[in-house]
């Protein structure tokens, strides 16, 4: 300025054509130029500008007049696009009045959109390309809130940077935490094939609806559990620990010690209040009984299965094959037993009803046909009348026999001296022989004779004690002593016949 005088200055105003009453010229130094000015001009560059629109906002482009800034309201500051307001910014809020909200990411790659649903409805939502978050009125088909994706692909919930829960097209949901819920989660039946609770890696395998009120278990398609109110259904083998007689693998609500267990390898036992009862494997079968005591049946034996009583490690009963095909019932006790080899196929021709033979504990059926008897003669008068050198005695009995009464009968050990084959022999107590049968030898017609107890072992001559009355064996003599009798008697009789009739001829010749 201090260059140029006013004279200047007016000469250079002269030079400008003013157009406008509302423009006039301005000096601008730094550009040693004049230049013309409006009000508005003026305004603007003081901070002030008129209100505008939307079709023609008060910030604008030289390119593209009706896209800028303008005024909408009172405390609002509008934005447009192509003549056409798109946001509005108040002094309470800021309204997306036309369109929707879009948040690019700095790839460009991703967008979200805030406010209505794209298909023209009414929500408060948000929208990305592969998402919807969304939130209907209550006079639309879509009224209930939802979130969704969109196409096929699945949506994921998490935290810290990881999947949490996954929503798949179609519902199927899965979590790799655990679900919590405040009420009933209710599902499908499902099938022992497809189960309603399953697993991921094995989808026909869990818990299904197996029919009304009965919950079914399912492994491989196939149901191997069913409850219901009557009990448990399982199909399949069931596989416990072994347990123990106090805590029974297989027990009872309130009775843990009462059941069955495992005991060792192919041993299965039962136990009552703590108390093994019974033992079973392979080889035998214990009931109330350990390797010493109590009860045992054993079906694998050498000779046959046999029942074993024994007490403190003592056999006091025996039913069984003991070391012989012969069938023996036992009680060593009373130091004795019965022996039953094949019977009711053996038989004996030395009695007419059974016979039991207690020198070899045997029981024969007892038969007198001729068949089984061989050398047959006649009864020796002389070997019959031996019978009555016995001495006839009356006792009463040490036995089980009633103690009141008295009995008549014979000593086997006075009988044996006159004929022992009219006795049983058994073994003495304090018998060493391996097997307690009897062979003695007799003597018959003058001659040793040895009795054939079917090739088994005998016993010693000290072993043997006379012990029963063969009374069967007495008839055959009582009877050929009663006929011998009889014989005599109608000799006398028919002797006394002649007599009578000579007599009666002598007084007649008187």
């Amino acid at each position: 300025m201090a260059d140029k005088t006013f004279e200047d200055f007016v000469e250079e105003r002269a030079a400008v054509t003013i157009a406008d009453a509302d423009e006039f010229v301005v000096r601008d130094d730094s550009a040693a130029d004049v230049k013309k000015i409006t009000s508005s001009s003026l305004k603007t560059a003081m901070g002030l500008q008129h209100n505008g629109s939307a079709g023609s906002p008060s910030y604008s482009f030289s390119a593209d007049s009706d896209t800028g800034i303008f005024r909408a309201g009172a405390n609002q500051l509008g934005f447009a696009a192509g003549g056409v307001e798109l946001l509005s910014v108040g002094s309470t809020d800021v309204d997306v009045t036309t369109g929707h909200l879009n948040l690019i990411s700095n790839t460009g790659a991703q967008t979200m959109s805030l406010g209505e649903w794209s298909s023209g409805f009414d929500y408060a939502a948000v929208e990305t390309p592969s998402m919807v978050v969304l939130m209907g009125n209550a006079s639309d088909v879509n009224s209930q809130g939802f979130m969704r994706t969109k196409g096929t692909g699945a949506l994921s919930f998490g935290t810290n940077n990881s999947t949490d829960l996954t929503i798949a097209n179609g519902g199927a949901v899965s979590t790799v935490g655990d679900i919590t819920a405040g009420g009933d989660i209710i599902t499908a039946d499902g099938s022992s094939a497809a189960p309603s609770h399953t697993f991921a890696s094995d989808p026909n395998s869990g818990v299904y609806l197996h029919g009304a009120d009965r919950v079914g278990i399912a492994a491989g398609g196939t149901y191997r559990l069913i409850a219901d109110s009557g009990g448990i259904i399982i199909n399949g083998a069931v596989e416990t620990g072994s347990g123990s007689a106090a805590t029974t693998a297989h027990s009872f609500n309130g009775d843990p010690d009462t059941g069955m267990f495992r005991e060792a390898t192919d041993q299965l036992a039962f136990a009552a209040g703590g108390t093994r009862t019974i033992l079973t494997k392979s080889s035998q079968t214990r009931i109330n009984a350990t390797s010493t005591q109590g009860f045992i049946v054993d079906t694998t034996a050498t000779n046959g299965p046999y029942i074993d009583l024994r007490e403190s490690g003592t056999r006091v009963g025996y039913i069984g094959f003991p070391g012989s095909s012969a069938f023996y019932l036992q009680t060593d006790r009373a130091g004795g037993y019965y022996r039953m080899p094949q019977m009711g196929t053996l038989t004996t021709a030395s009695a007419a009803n059974v016979f039991f033979n207690t020198a070899n504990s045997s029981m024969y059926r007892s038969t007198s046909s001729l068949r089984y008897k061989t050398d047959v003669e006649d009864l020796d008068l002389a070997a019959a009348m031996r019978a009555l050198d016995m001495r006839p005695i009356w006792y009463r009995s040490l036995g089980d026999d009633r103690k009141d009464w008295s009995f008549y009968g014979l000593g086997a050990e006075e009988v044996a001296k006159v004929d022992p084959r009219l006795v049983e022999f058994a073994p003495t107590p304090d018998c060493e022989c391996s097997l307690h049968l009897v062979s003695h030898p007799i003597v018959e017609d003058g001659e040793p004779f040895e009795v054939d107890d079917r090739n088994l072992e005998d016993h010693t001559d000290d072993c043997l004690q006379p012990l029963n009355v063969q009374y069967s064996r007495l008839v055959p003599h009582l009877i050929r002593i009663a006929q011998d009798q009889r014989d005599q008697l109608i000799e006398i009789k028919a002797t006394v016949t002649s007599l009578q009739s000579r007599i009666a001829a002598l007084e007649g010749l008187q």
